[in-house]
């Protein structure tokens, strides 16, 4: 495949070289917001909070000047960041109270330092760091910074760098940070779980106390622990557990559980949530008060029976759609009042239970969710990881971490329902399997909620560990969809495995906004409406719930190849716009989640008008190319001899100079229009594939790139001129090489003659001229036909690297081993940088074959 990737190689050199950054984009938060019960830790009785937010110092150039900016804001710059704030501590807490750093959000990598003192590194932007501070670091006046790299890589990094159907990869501390004063002894963690009935519970609660400098305070050593159950509205005690006696010594943990019975409690649920305010209490031996913890609580219970939810021992059936938390006005630093409004219209549609791909909610959304009666379901961002990557132990122990601190840190939850542990990974192996029972060994560890993980294959699984499978009908239309629930009734294998608890966490289609046509365009506004309908109708009932692809649009995390708007990284598959304006989708899935009779739907007329450009340019040089071989005696002479006898005509040609330099020009230009016929209409054929543009996005680093390559993708107008001039410089740059290779001969060799072999040896690529003319109306008819034709490609181009290393042996009179050396070397050169490249630095091979297990 010379020509194409060389084509993609010089393009790369000419823009991804290029580090051109324009003014850097910040989404500051409003900081004034009087909103209680919006963090991890809130204030009680015994429990003071010291906020971060506000305004803080901050650097682009690793410290060399410093401007300043509101925190939380996020940014659209991905590199290293340096923030720093100076703050000031009353006297009375430095002396008695021990101190707790929390930063609900910093994208992605992390180093925080305070008063230059080491405290932490971090790495996972959706999760959170909750780290005690060391005595004596914390003083009046104080300084903290913080290194901010939210740099992704291809092979290490959890999301990996270049998934396009990411949120967007801003940096920033885009969640509240603020410092929690807390007794010389506290509460660090509870967890909290209940046998028997939610209304009748029997409960254990397994209490983690830590101790720092007990002796500046108190002078004994026992303590008392125990805990009351609250009502939230009414703050009426409904029970309270006996008290645990413990003792304890400096800097040290303790684990202390109480078992305890409640009876008659409200249960949680989305229809009626009800909550606990679980206050947590530690007190002397003289019934002092010492420490409060409080945190919500709700009883309910989830069970399956086959692929059916039970919910408190009623049948429940998940209504959920995807939400991606972010916001144009404030990016991922998203405003509290936005994201009650979401919560708020969601419940209003219908929709019980939201689903974060590849992502850990904040805690401010968690409340909400409690509040208002939402499921959650939270995720670790490993999206589309290839086999080799999901295998590493590094990259394991990383997906452990970030799979353990999000359930520390959110189990207590009602609103959170599952563990997502992976989305789109390679099924067919054993490995995901061995992945999925590791990650579902740590989750039982700390919580006794179910994993999942989710999957693009319909047909082909070799999972047999996970509590649920989530299937992703990305990219499935209607009849694909048809068929895989046929498939579930009549094939054995797949019998079974809809029988156990399976969710459809995304389906939907993205459109183009401002497109009536009607559903008959695949692209409208109502194409969107019949599609979710239509799904829904096949998938009701048969799930134990399903996902809409998204409450809105968003911005991916690169540009996309098939843009359906002017702003080329807007995904724009959700049923409200990105600004929260209602699409017509809304309004049909609040009355199909509600059983409601919807109003018909627009069919309209096709206006998906496919390009013919490439019937009419390629009718055009065939046309041509049929004249020349049969009017032009030259031209048809020398076409069969170099097709049948490549090397007498090289021989010939390189000792008679009979090839005209017009016939050589005009045979390069046929073979370039012919091969750029070609490769603009697979390009346009796969255009609007999701996969495809997976590879894109690994295969261009560069936005400037990958933009210029999604306009060939869409106009074979602009394209196939491209690709045919990029041809013909390649031509010349291929005669060019030959030629100074034989400056080191011993003859001297004219330029023509070099430019003759380059020419005529790709003469084999002029059956791409027809082919290219006819491949995209046949690739719609079965795309066997251009998997074939690639195929054809790349064997035509051995055979011409065979062609051109004989007329350059036969030109430069070597030697059969002095050709070869001299062929190896230059093929060696610049295929294996190529292949190094991105075998190494992108795992684009990987990336191709975890593609490639798709099904």
């Amino acid at each position: 495949m010379r020509k194409f990737f060389f084509c993609l190689t010089v393009i790369f050199l000419l823009f991804d070289s290029i580090n051109s950054y324009s003014q850097i984009k910040i989404f500051e938060r409003n900081t004034t917001d009087t909103i209680k019960n919006k963090n991890l830790f809130n204030e009680t009785s015994k429990r003071s909070i010291f906020s971060l937010i506000g305004l803080w110092k901050i650097s682009f150039n690793e410290g060399s000047t410093f401007s300043e900016l509101i925190v939380p804001s996020s940014y659209e710059f991905e590199g290293k960041v340096e923030f720093k704030k100076n703050f000031i501590l009353p006297d009375t807490l430095t002396d008695k109270y021990s101190f707790i750093l929390v930063a609900e959000g910093i994208n992605y990598a992390s180093e925080i330092k305070i008063n230059n003192v080491f405290i932490t590194k971090h790495t996972g932007g959706y999760s959170s760091i909750i780290n005690i501070i060391d005595e004596n670091i914390l003083s009046k006046e104080n300084i903290i910074e913080i290194s901010v790299d939210n740099s992704l890589s291809y092979n290490s990094t959890l999301p990996l760098k270049s998934r396009i159907d990411n949120q967007k990869n801003y940096g920033g501390i885009f969640r509240d940070i603020y410092l929690v004063a807390v007794p010389k002894i506290f509460v660090q963690s509870v967890k909290f779980t209940f046998t028997g009935t939610p209304s009748n519970p029997n409960i254990t609660s397994l209490f983690s106390v830590k101790t720092t400098d007990l002796n500046k305070i108190f002078q004994n050593n026992e303590y008392k622990i125990y805990f009351e159950a609250r009502e939230t509205v009414t703050g009426f005690v409904a029970g309270k557990s006996e008290e645990s006696v413990f003792t304890t010594d400096n800097f040290n943990t303790k684990e202390i559980e109480i078992n305890t019975n409640f009876k008659n409690l409200n249960i949680w649920s989305p229809d009626n949530p009800n909550l606990y305010d679980i206050v947590c209490i530690i007190t002397d031996t003289e019934n002092n008060h010492i420490d409060e913890y409080i945190f919500q609580y709700g009883f309910r219970e989830i069970n399956f029976n086959k692929n059916l939810i039970t919910l408190n021992g009623n049948a429940f059936i998940l209504k959920g759609i995807n939400y991606f938390e972010n916001s144009p006005k404030f990016a991922t630093a998203v405003d509290f009042s936005e994201l009650e409004k979401d919560i708020l219209n969601i419940k209003t549609l219908g929709i019980n239970a939201i689903r974060l791909p590849g992502s850990g909610a904040s805690p401010y959304l968690i409340n909400l969710a409690n509040r208002y009666g939402v499921f959650i379901i939270e995720e670790i961002p490993v999206n589309e990881v290839p086999m080799n990557i999901l295998d590493d132990l590094e990259y394991q122990e990383s997906a452990k971490k970030y799979l353990s601190e999000l359930i520390l840190r959110d189990r207590n939850n009602p609103s959170i329902l599952f563990w997502g542990v992976g989305n789109n990974f390679d099924v067919n192996d054993k490995t995901a399997n061995q992945y999925i029972q590791m990650m579902k060994d740590i989750a039982v560890g700390f919580d006794n909620r179910k994993i999942y993980y989710t999957t693009r294959n319909l047909f082909k699984n070799s999972v047999t560990s996970s509590d649920i499978t989530g299937i992703n009908l990305t990219d499935k239309s209607i009849e694909e969809v048809k068929e895989f629930l046929n498939s579930g009734i009549n094939i054995p294998e797949l019998k079974k495995f809809m029988e156990s608890p399976v969710m459809i966490t995304s389906y939907g289609i993205k459109i183009d906004n401002n497109n009536r046509n009607g559903y008959s365009d695949r692209y409208s506004v109502e194409s969107q409406t019949k599609y979710l309908t239509d799904v829904y109708s096949l998938i009701k009932n048969k799930f134990s719930g399903s996902f809409i692809s998204s409450y809105s649009d968003r911005i991916a995390d690169r540009p996309l190849n098939f843009p359906l708007s002017s702003n080329n990284e807007l995904w724009t598959d959700g049923i409200y716009t990105i600004e929260r304006d209602v699409k017509q989708a809304a309004q049909y899935v609040e009355r199909m989640l509600k059983d409601q009779e919807s109003p018909k739907i627009l069919e309209g007329e096709n206006k998906n008008e496919e390009s013919n450009v490439f019937i009419l340019v390629g009718v055009l040089v065939n046309i041509i190319f049929i004249f020349l071989l049969t009017q032009v005696k030259k031209f048809r002479e020398s076409f069969f001899k170099c097709m049948y006898a490549p090397k007498n005509f090289f021989m010939f040609s390189s000792e008679q100079f009979i090839i005209p330099n017009l016939l050589n020009f005009t045979v390069s230009l046929l073979v370039s229009i012919g091969i750029s016929l070609f490769w603009s209409s697979v390009i346009y054929f796969y255009r609007d594939f999701d996969l495809f543009d997976l590879l894109l996005a690994n295969i261009f680093q560069s936005n400037n790139l990958k933009n210029l390559f999604s306009t060939l993708s869409n106009n074979p107008q602009y394209a196939i001129p491209f690709f045919t001039v990029l041809n013909l410089v390649l031509t010349f740059i291929v005669s060019l090489l030959i030629y100074l290779i034989s400056l080191f001969s011993r003859n001297f060799i004219n330029y023509k003659n070099v430019y003759t072999i380059s020419v005529w040896s790709s003469l084999p690529f002029i059956i791409f001229l027809p082919l290219g003319t006819v491949i995209l109306k046949l690739g719609y008819l079965n795309t066997d036909y251009i998997y074939f034709s690639i195929l054809l490609f790349f064997i035509i181009h051995i055979i011409y690297l065979y062609r051109i290393i004989s007329g350059g042996r036969i030109l430069l009179q070597f030697s059969f081993t002095k050709s070869l050396i001299h062929a190896l070397t230059i093929i060696l050169l610049f295929y294996g940088s190529i292949f190094t490249y991105y075998y190494f630095s992108r795992d684009t091979f990987s990336l191709l074959g975890l593609i490639l297990s798709y099904n």
